[in-house]
């Protein structure tokens, strides 16, 4: 083990000694600054059968934190002769520094650039790109991604990890229309702890659910006495925002009177007076 975060006590695991002639005698393991120092924990005995220990700090947790030790495992063989393994041990005991997730559709906005994505049309892929989590500590070791219906939340799709890449599409999803989903991200580093960052809310919208009445009135027109003017009012049902609108009108035989014409964004009613 080269990396812990801020216990009491570290687990360290070696590869067994072997002594053919006089066999191992004894082992210690001890924590200091120098290979074979015991100044910040040890000698622990350690039977000879043993490959694995436990090495309590002898020292507070505040005065450990984010610093490295040398820990060294020991052994003597019958003759009283000594041989040791030492490894570096840095204590890590903040988790990564928290970075930006958010969820993208590569479409275009109104503007021209490719943006972070409120609503999105696809019940069954999500994609998800972060950046900015760091530990300058033990450094990142993997990121766990999932779908949920609140922030850090997996319900969708559980945390699954996806090792060290920042830029993931989800597929085979099912997200039903109107749903209002978050990605969250999990970074863990090599002592295991975690940041979890969630990003803004998706709504999902397969396609806008649109009631449309005839005429200008609270209800819908059977019959109307002007052969000049058409008006029409509709309804639209969608948790995403609007962003074109555009209405026709078209005889029952199919014959067009206007053809598709866009209105300003978010109106809810027409008429026609041509």
């Amino acid at each position: 083990l080269n990396r812990s975060s801020d216990a009491d006590s570290v687990t360290c695991c070696w590869d067994s000694f072997r002594d053919e002639e006089s066999g191992i005698e004894s082992q210690a393991l001890m924590m200091g600054d120098l290979p074979g120092s015991w100044k910040h924990g040890g000698p622990v005995a350690i039977p000879s059968t043993e490959s694995c220990a436990r090495l309590d700090f002898a020292f507070s947790t505040g005065q450990r934190r984010n610093m490295t030790f040398i820990v060294t495992i020991e052994a003597k063989n019958g003759a009283e002769i000594k041989a040791s393994s030492s490894q570096l041990l840095a204590i890590d005991s903040t988790p990564p520094k928290e970075g930006f997730v958010e969820i993208v559709q590569d479409y275009y906005s109104v503007s021209g650039q490719q943006e972070v994505v409120e609503c999105q049309q696809s019940e069954t892929e999500i994609h998800v790109k972060w950046s900015g989590f760091v530990d300058a500590e033990s450094s990142v070791e993997k990121y766990e991604i999932g779908i949920g219906t609140a922030k850090g939340a997996a319900d969708i799709h559980p945390f699954t990890s996806v090792d060290l890449p920042t830029d993931v599409r989800l597929d085979r999803l099912f997200i039903p229309h109107g749903l209002k989903i978050f990605a969250s991200v999990r970074a863990i580093n090599v002592a295991g702890l975690t940041s979890i960052v969630t990003s803004d809310a998706l709504v999902i919208s397969s396609q806008p659910r649109v009631t449309v009445y005839d005429g200008l009135g609270d209800g819908d027109d059977d019959y109307h006495s002007s052969s000049q003017l058409l008006s029409a009012h509709w309804i639209v049902d969608d948790s995403c925002p609007i962003t074109e609108t555009a209405w026709s009108i078209r005889r029952v035989d199919g014959g067009e009177i206007l053809p598709f014409t866009r209105l300003t964004v978010g109106g809810t009613s027409a008429v026609q007076d041509k």
